[in-house]
């Protein structure tokens, strides 16, 4: 009774601190757009959700030189027929250990709030964390083949990491380089090859254990070199808050521990159109987690990417990346490409139409 409480206390702080932050975007954006007086008013007429902002603003600003943010996302997962497309599947189930009933159908929620603070140290030195906690209510099945975890309807309240753990150096030695060292997200390009460094704890997060340093080669033309030590123990740098309640599931890759080097090369050709070139070599091996084979290889990878804007609507992304190397002894040999087109209506709601 005291979780269910507890629950639906974050729940409801968590509404309230939403719908103070989109009253505030919204005044904000309302203060900055010329008044529209159609009905030929002196002053326009109130905004129906007008709220006082001083505590978001304090709470964004709380001291010189700090700002801070929170996010909630809440998600409901409803998954039929997870396992087999079979309806009846789990209903002749032997007992013990596990009790006749469907299995194949479950549904739960998932709860991340993020807390993010940054310490302007200096003018080109920032400190930034971010605090994740992210925990599930369990609906159904009231039996489950998965020990623990789903096995009760309950919730789990699992355990809060730190996503986000760095020290950003902007005109390091006096060059224009910026250094960001320590936990951090990294996305490169749209994504396709650098993007998720944690994909064994689903979407709670992404961030990689990483030195990046990014050089301004000219106003259109800047180079990223990159080193990333992913370890698949997530106790291993930063161990999490209440970790011992969920260190025999939670892990972080895919069962191996991971060093990438990588350099990226970003260079606009002209107003329309840009290019990207890369090389990015990776060394997986085996983590304490790690069952079967697969786990140790080293890998290359080099591609390139050009996009931009063919008109008003139309808008283009072009890649292509060849890799090879070994995993366990064996030859790896790879091609592919991912492309797409876009068409933008430029309406207020922003449609868009993807093609590939």
């Amino acid at each position: 009774m005291m979780a269910g409480k507890t629950v639906k206390g974050i729940v409801l702080l968590a509404m309230i601190v939403g719908i103070a932050s989109f009253a505030m975007a919204a005044e904000k954006a309302a203060a900055g757009a010329p008044a529209q007086d159609y009905l030929q008013q002196d002053e326009p007429a109130p905004h129906f959700h007008e709220v006082n902002t001083d505590f978001m603003d304090k709470f964004h600003n709380p001291m010189e030189g700090v700002t801070m943010g929170l996010d909630l996302r809440l998600r409901e997962v409803y998954a039929r027929n997870i396992f087999s497309l079979n309806e009846s599947y789990g209903d002749n189930a032997a007992s013990p250990p596990f009790n006749p009933g469907n299995w194949n159908n479950y549904h739960w929620q998932r709860y991340r709030t993020r807390w993010s603070l940054k310490w302007a140290i200096d003018d080109d030195i920032d400190f930034n964390t971010r605090l994740v906690w992210e925990f599930w209510g369990h609906v159904s099945p009231d039996e489950s083949w998965f020990p623990g975890f789903f096995d009760e309807k309950s919730y789990d309240f699992d355990e809060m990491i730190f996503d986000h753990m760095n020290l950003q150096f902007r005109n390091a030695f006096d060059m224009p380089l910026t250094l960001t060292v320590g936990r951090q997200d990294i996305i490169l390009g749209t994504g396709w090859l650098v993007l998720d460094g944690t994909p064994a704890d689903g979407s709670r997060t992404i961030f990689f254990d990483a030195i990046r340093a990014t050089y301004d080669l000219s106003e259109t033309s800047k180079v990223d070199l990159i080193y990333i030590q992913q370890y698949d123990d997530e106790a291993k740098w930063l161990k999490p808050f209440n970790h011992g309640a969920v260190e025999d599931r939670r892990h972080l890759t895919q069962k191996q521990d991971e060093r990438a080097a990588i350099v990226y090369w970003h260079n606009k050709l002209n107003d329309i159109h840009k290019n990207e070139l890369y090389y990015i070599y990776k060394n997986e091996e085996g983590s304490d987690w790690s069952n079967g084979a697969g786990a140790d290889a080293d890998i290359h990878t080099i591609g390139t990417r050009f996009f931009g804007n063919l008109d008003d609507n139309w808008s283009y992304t072009a890649e292509i990346a060849k890799q090879w190397g070994d995993r366990d002894g064996a030859s790896l040999q790879a091609l592919g490409g991912n492309s797409k087109m876009t068409y933008a209506f430029n309406n207020d709601s922003k449609n868009e139409v993807h093609f590939g």
